[in-house]
């Protein structure tokens, strides 16, 4: 049987690879934004801009990499595996992932909103919010891979 506990360990070794991650996407998307701000464009082309397609594809490999290390995380904590188990665990990574980047983008956005520029100041708002969703995962997990075991 998995422990609260256990699966709250688990899920905060999970919101760490996803604040990495998401940290990475954040970078990728400042990166992004300070390139379109050069003064220089390319004369022999398509000129300045055109690099949207390949931020997306970026950010969705970036996220698919986050996922997978997420449920990996959460694989390696919890130690066992039962059958059926790797989906799971698969789908409470996407899910962990999802929450905590959603929040902390949300925090952002949010502070930029009310104070017009002093957004990153409001992230630890998002942690906080984090930290809350990371404690009802856990909850929904435990009893989630209880019930797949067969031991509840």
């Amino acid at each position: 049987m998995t422990s609260f506990g256990r699966m709250f360990a688990a899920g905060v070794g999970g919101v760490f690879v996803s604040c990495l991650a998401a940290a990475g996407m954040g970078l990728l998307i400042l990166a992004s934004a300070l390139s379109g701000f050069s003064d220089v464009c390319s004369s022999s082309g398509g000129g300045c801009g055109g690099g949207g397609t390949s931020l997306v594809v970026s950010l969705v490999v970036l996220a698919m990499v986050g996922i997978a290390l997420s449920a990996g995380t959460i694989r390696v904590l919890l130690g066992r595996r039962g059958r059926g188990m790797t989906t799971l665990l698969l789908i409470a990574g996407g899910l962990l992932f999802a929450g905590t980047t959603t929040l902390l983008t949300a925090s952002i956005v949010v502070g930029h909103v009310i104070t017009g520029g002093a957004g990153a100041l409001w992230l630890p708002l998002g942690l906080l919010a984090a930290i809350c969703y990371l404690y009802l995962w856990s909850h929904a997990m435990t009893g989630a891979v209880n019930r797949r075991v067969g031991l509840r």
